[in-house]
């Protein structure tokens, strides 16, 4: 069985920060990693602001938050959906 990609469907460019965080906090998801999931949608809406081009733009720990519920929404994806990483 195909599984959908999870990855946001753009045609012509590359997905920003802001492609991701609009496609992400589209889908509702399940009430376990709701709060986690919250908190990475809102980390990759703040990577908009982040000047890649200037490395001392980036704070990691702004992100660190976000970073950790990241790893745990892929950990439940894994153990639950069997997606992820």
């Amino acid at each position: 069985n195909a599984r959908p990609s999870p990855r946001p469907r753009v045609i012509g460019r590359i997905a920003t920060p802001g492609d991701i965080a609009d496609t992400m906090g589209s889908i509702e998801p399940p009430a376990e990693i709701a709060e986690d999931w919250d908190t990475m949608v809102d980390g990759f809406d703040r990577l908009q602001d982040v000047d890649f081009s200037d490395p001392e733009s980036f704070n990691e720990e702004e992100f660190a938050e976000a970073d950790e519920a990241s790893g745990r929404v892929v950990e439940y994806l894994d153990e639950e959906c069997g997606i992820g990483g």
